[in-house]
């Protein structure tokens, strides 16, 4: 096995592939940096702006679309989560830098089906949006 990994190089899609597994793991560590993007990722990495976009330009979101799915994932898990329950949808937005409520709720609504008052309002009566069902210790029933 040490020598297959001895004589193994990687090519230039293995490459892309570490670095676009890099830059999205570096994304979702600093999701609450407002300088979150191109020019940051590719400074922090010491790559060109261009290298960074190259990156990303086959995958289908892009990177801004790949932040703005990250940005939108943490918002969806602070409103279902009773700790930051405290918040208003406006608050757990600008957390996690999105400062536009209108955006914010179309936004939202067109990743996961529903506004963002409509899911706090299922996770706090602890209905999946997912399935409808209620959430009753170990079992649970479904929704009329």
């Amino acid at each position: 096995m040490a020598s297959l990994l001895q004589d193994y190089e990687p090519d230039s899609e293995d490459m892309a592939e570490v670095l676009r597994h890099e830059f999205e793991a570096h994304i979702n560590r600093n999701l609450q940096n407002p300088g979150l993007g191109w020019k940051q990722i590719a400074s922090i990495h010491h790559v060109s702006v261009q290298t960074v976009q190259r990156l990303f330009a086959g995958t289908g979101h892009g990177l801004t679309g790949l932040i703005r799915k990250a940005h939108l994932r943490a918002v969806h898990r602070d409103l279902a989560d009773y700790g930051t329950a405290h918040l208003t949808i406006t608050e757990a937005g600008a957390k996690w830098c999105i400062h536009d409520a209108q955006w914010l709720a179309k936004a939202f609504k067109t990743e996961f089906g529903l506004t963002p008052s409509e899911f706090r309002k299922s996770a706090a009566a602890g209905i999946s949006p997912d399935t409808g069902l209620v959430n009753h210790g170990p079992k649970a029933m479904r929704q009329s």
